[in-house]
């Protein structure tokens, strides 16, 4: 799949765009996905993450607007499910999994229990992230209580998932295609036909 095939599913088809580079924390600002998808292709370093969002305007210089009462509309949920040596000696094993092997097993477990099929299976470097992609696009007020009903029924299921990424709707994730500090390449892993509408998620969210 291509980079402009993902992004064209799991975000909104207008707005602001953002990418994000954690080693200057700088904020990049593009009007069309054209625009993003060219920079995030071009673009070099371990460093560069992207808005799982649309925003209403870019911000106001390059080291601010991703905030929460920016945001625009939002086009899928996702969960990151950390793994590797260094996050759990970090956070321990009752928040992060050993390896990709484990946390795999436990999202195969959450998804048999749940029937929540998931769209793209990413692996993140050393873990995972998790997209649930929606048929229609959602403002913030509306997209949030879902997700936080979303985590609540992922820790009832004990699933790992970082409540930040859960819940967040000015989160940031590594792009499919770019490197990981690990050496690893981001990259798609499974994918499916899932989408959700809005009502159709809550429900199974909430179990």
């Amino acid at each position: 799949m291509s980079l402009r095939d993902f992004y064209a599913k799991v975000l909104p088809s207008d707005g602001v765009y953002c990418i994000f580079r954690s080693k200057t924390k700088r904020h990049y600002w593009f009007d069309t996905l054209d625009e993003l998808i060219e920079q995030t292709e071009t673009a070099t370093g371990s460093d560069i993450y992207f808005a799982v969002a649309s925003f209403k305007e870019p911000g106001p210089d390059e080291f601010k607007g991703r905030t929460q009462d920016n945001v625009r509309m939002l086009k899928c949920f996702r969960l990151d499910l950390d793994a590797g040596p260094e996050k759990l000696a970090k956070w321990g094993p009752g928040k992060v999994y050993a390896d990709q092997n484990e946390a795999i097993a436990s999202l195969v477990e959450f998804t048999k229990a749940t029937g929540l099929r998931f769209t793209y299976l990413v692996s993140s470097g050393m873990g995972l992230h998790v997209y649930y992609v929606l048929d229609e696009e959602l403002p913030a007020h509306q997209w949030q209580p879902i997700a936080k009903a979303f985590h609540k029924f992922c820790v009832a299921h004990g699933l790992r998932a970082d409540p930040a990424v859960t819940s967040d709707h000015a989160r940031v994730l590594r792009p499919v295609g770019t490197i990981h500090p690990s050496g690893n390449e981001v990259r798609i892993l499974k994918e499916s036909a899932a989408s959700y509408s809005a009502a159709r998620f809550a429900e199974l969210a909430r179990g």
